[in-house]
């Protein structure tokens, strides 16, 4: 019989002691370089937004890790597990297959002690607070506000490749400040990059009432066309704020498995920690999308393991003649390359579910 060409090589072992099944934590799985943010772990600013996991042994850790990162060809079915509480580090034992190589890797783990959580990380997530979003239920009243209310002045965002800036309005309105983009590059440039994806991008995620992207209109100002997004108050980006801990972390990943979702189904290949706000209640905002609807990748980017019963029901049913309508107008490709990326993406999780069991990937 032929041995396994691993039967030899030295298990790499991490001489800690193990979690205790009474201590808990919450993990911070650090991303993948390839499929789970599209850049290297030593890059700070473009980091994936983490899925936050309730750690109680290291079993807990190993079926997350099947679960989340297969896809990812970090993790398989046989490998040797260690959770160490003193040194917050992951080992992984005789990896196989995929790319990786040598005997042994370790995957960080910010591993911060808190209280065991009642809710599970696998259930379905309590309905979103509104926070910030003071958008929610109103999108009429702020899409008209953007169009026609006087801008005072324009400012300098001091962040951004396409040099946005911020139109500060009158007092009085419903919103105090908005952000606009004029660039309108198309594809004859080596990357796609428009005004025109800001505002397909908040069509397509009101189509899905996800409602995660700003109110985004079209206007002119100063004689040229311009993206007016509504200028979120009260967040931080993802980038400032570290490894903190949501409260929620049912809700959490729920939006965090709806953005790559979503990322994908627009082709979106620029998603990073400065462009993922987050309010004071943990709703998740996403905002600069203007190098979106490239369908020159091919590619679907970010990894995706699970999704909610809702958003997956819309997503199905997505209507050729209302894309047409309503996103149809901004994009340079044609509707019938975004369906296309969502039937790859319908296909991807029914395989998922035949694969896993409708539990395992449906949330809800």
């Amino acid at each position: 019989m032929t041995r396994n060409r691993y039967a030899n090589r030295r298990r790499a072992r991490v001489r800690s002691p193990r979690l205790r099944p009474s201590t808990r934590s919450r993990a911070v799985i650090m991303r993948c370089p390839r499929r789970h943010g599209g850049v290297s772990r030593q890059s700070g600013e473009k980091m994936a937004p983490p899925l936050l996991l309730d750690v109680a042994d290291s079993r807990t850790v190993r079926l997350f890790l099947r679960r989340e990162l297969r896809a990812a060809c970090l993790v398989f079915a046989d490998e040797a597990l260690h959770v160490t509480a003193r040194r917050g580090t992951l080992a992984l034992a005789r990896p196989c297959g995929g790319r990786l190589k040598g005997s042994s890797m370790r995957l960080l783990l910010s591993l911060l002690f808190v209280a065991p959580l009642v809710l599970p990380a696998h259930s379905a997530a309590s309905p979103q607070a509104a926070g910030s979003k003071v958008w929610l239920e109103r999108h009429g009243e702020f899409e008209s506000f953007l169009q026609a209310a006087d801008i005072v002045r324009l400012e300098d965002v001091g962040s951004g490749v396409t040099r946005p800036k911020r139109a500060i309005f009158a007092p009085g309105g419903a919103a105090g400040s908005a952000i606009v983009k004029d660039v309108d590059q198309g594809f004859d440039a080596p990357r796609l990059d428009s005004f025109r994806a800001e505002i397909a991008a908040y069509e397509l995620d009101r189509l899905l009432d996800l409602d995660m992207v700003p109110p985004t209109v079209c206007r002119r100002f100063q004689g040229e066309r311009r993206s007016v997004q509504l200028w979120v108050e009260n967040c931080r980006s993802l980038k400032k704020m570290g490894n903190e801990p949501a409260p929620d972390v049912a809700s959490w990943n729920q939006q965090v498995h709806r953005m790559r979702v979503f990322d994908n189904l627009i082709a979106n290949v620029d998603r990073h920690a400065g462009n993922i706000l987050v309010d004071p209640d943990w709703n998740i905002v996403l905002i600069d999308h203007s190098r979106a609807f490239d369908t020159r990748n091919p590619t679907l980017t970010y990894a995706m393991t699970r999704i909610d019963r809702n958003f997956f029901e819309r997503l199905k049913g997505l209507d050729r003649a209302l894309l047409r309508q309503r996103v149809g107008p901004w994009v340079r490709c044609s509707v019938d390359d975004i369906l296309e990326r969502r039937d790859r993406i319908v296909r991807a999780f029914e395989k998922l579910i035949a694969e896993r069991g409708e539990e395992n990937v449906i949330i809800g």
